[in-house]
């Protein structure tokens, strides 16, 4: 077992000592990411976790020129199982406007659109139950996978799809009120 000499950094806070088998728990749970800067020792230098040879990747050959670092402790024990491989992080699957613009959630997108374009007469009637059923759509994918967002769109077009179909319905029926009416 070895001994807790790791340290590393988040928001220029220095946490530690830890061991190298709480600093593989800590990149599982994603609390420490590939850029996130750790060090061996308490005057070592400090280097970016992804270059920590077996760190991020237990089968993966270190890149050429990393730093020296407890590889030993940071391989697999051969009698336990090998550790579950780190969740893709942040960045890599992050979305490139902030969320803005859902675009890994394309039936929050369209149903946000359709909802809009429902309360375009005639034509909107169909629009908006298309975007009623979207949005629930992209609901459901946004709970699957809290990465990918679009709550916000899918809400906006079931409401506006919800909106648009009873104001079609309204008109329709004061249509065919006034039809008999005369």
């Amino acid at each position: 077992m070895s001994s807790p000499n790791l340290y590393y950094q988040i928001m220029g806070e220095t946490i530690g000592p830890i061991g190298a088998a709480e600093l593989r728990q800590l990149v599982h749970l994603g609390t420490v990411g590939p850029e996130t800067q750790i060090r061996k020792g308490i005057d070592g230098n400090w280097f970016a976790a992804s270059l920590a040879k077996g760190l991020f990747d237990p089968y993966a050959q270190a890149a050429s020129g990393a730093p020296p670092f407890y590889t030993a402790q940071l391989a697999s024990d051969p009698n336990q199982p090998p550790p579950p491989p780190p969740p893709p992080s942040l960045v890599a699957r992050g979305d490139a406007t902030g969320g803005i613009i859902p675009y890994k959630n394309p039936h929050a997108l369209i149903a946000y659109y359709l909802g809009i374009f429902g309360l375009i007469p005639v034509i909107g009637f169909f629009l908006a139950i298309a975007a009623v059923f979207l949005g629930f759509s992209g609901i459901k994918k946004r709970k699957l996978d809290p990465i990918i967002k679009g709550t916000a769109h899918a809400v906006i077009g079931i409401v506006l799809g919800v909106i648009s179909i009873a104001y079609h319905v309204l008109i329709g029926l004061s249509l065919l009120i006034g039809a008999l009416n005369s």
